[in-house]
């Protein structure tokens, strides 16, 4: 291809004549050309100072730095730039020859964005016309709670800014958008797997203690499982889909948090549940008490091993919710907690749900 001239055709480069400078490096054929096969040292302190306005100097010279490196300290053609697994962005994408995307295993498909879409808050009719693809801020955060990279290091072909993508995860935190649409997909596979109703009957509760990083607010140390971090609290039916997830300091008690996780299951939405299977440190009478007042036709269900068990044995029925803590453990977002506030680690762990279950649902379809 021709987009890089061959540097016989440069004939001889006059650097110290500024006038040839300043025509070469407005020359839109010649600028990645000059900037790769000749020396940026030159180009930093000599020519690019005198000819350039202050606040242009420090882009341009990232630009001809990075095209230094992407050459290995040379002159090389787009070809070999290309197969060194660089993805060239505009204006090399418009040239042939140009990479262009070609999809994330973690994007929406057809089916799953239709499931997704009518669930997006719809505009408020104030200010400028909405100009976001809100499918790619789906794409965005999905790819970001998967492979658990930090937010400014969201790839740029996702199609929208990092600083817009976590404005609407924020925004959508908020308004409950998160909690909305994984209640609705739960309804959905329940359905969809053959349940005679949306929503259950039988309930189960655990906990799961986790790292925090120097960014976690009020962190806490379990001194059960030796952690400093967070705790999170989940409600799950017997399929193991995520009802309800509640995100403290991980020194506080199951049985403590317990109140504030069933608080926080709608009654009138889930009026069938009458049970809730729980382990040991669930035996709290503050919460029995609580149950009492609050929830008189729930049962709590206390599972407990078998005696003279020393390893790990699945429990009936609540076993389920130790598989969900593994589903949600694939999402390398949720290793460690990541993120600075509480509400936000619990949207990232309903984000990790709803990609679970918009799996699901393209399967049953």
């Amino acid at each position: 291809m021709d987009f890089l001239a061959d540097p016989s055709d440069l004939g001889e480069c006059h650097h110290d004549d500024p006038s040839w400078f300043r025509k070469e490096l407005f020359s839109t054929r010649r600028i990645v050309t000059f900037s790769i096969l000749c020396k940026p040292n030159y180009i930093f302190r000599n020519s690019l100072p005198r000819l350039l306005p202050k606040k242009w100097r420090c882009p341009i010279k990232s630009l001809f730095g990075n095209l230094w490196d992407l050459g290995g300290g040379g002159g090389v053609g787009l070809e070999k730039i290309s197969t060194r697994g660089y993805r060239p962005v505009s204006p090399m994408a418009a040239f042939p020859g140009g990479i262009m995307r070609t999809g994330y295993p973690t994007d929406l498909t057809e089916s799953e964005w239709a499931l997704v879409q009518p669930f997006v808050p719809p505009p408020t009719g104030a200010g400028a016309p909405r100009t976001v693809n809100f499918r790619s801020v789906l794409n965005s955060i999905l790819y970001l709670n998967r492979t658990g990279c930090q937010w400014r290091m969201l790839p740029n072909d996702l199609g929208t800014p990092w600083q817009t993508v976590y404005a609407y995860f924020a925004t959508w935190k908020r308004n409950g958008t998160w909690t909305r649409l994984n209640a609705a997909l739960a309804a959905q596979v329940r359905v969809a797997e053959g349940r005679p109703d949306p929503t259950p009957s039988a309930t189960c509760i655990d906990s799961q203690s986790v790292k925090g990083t120097e960014c976690t607010e009020n962190p806490g140390y379990d001194g059960g499982k030796k952690i400093q971090g967070r705790k999170r609290h989940i409600l799950t039916d017997t399929l193991g889909l995520l009802l309800v997830v509640v995100v403290t300091a991980a020194n506080v008690d199951d049985g403590a948090a317990a109140a504030t996780v069933l608080g926080r299951l709608d009654p009138g939405v889930y009026s069938r549940v009458r049970a809730v299977f729980a382990d040991q440190k669930y035996h709290n009478h503050a919460f029995e008490a609580w149950l009492s007042g609050h929830r008189p036709g729930v049962r709590l269900e206390i599972s407990s091993r078998p005696p003279g068990a020393t390893t790990f044995q699945p429990l009936r029925v609540r076993w389920v919710v130790e598989r969900t803590f593994a589903w949600i453990g694939r999402c390398r977002r949720n290793s460690k907690d990541y993120e600075r506030t509480e509400s936000s680690s619990e949207a990232m762990v309903q984000v990790s749900s709803i990609r679970l279950m918009l799996r699901r649902l393209n399967k049953c379809a």
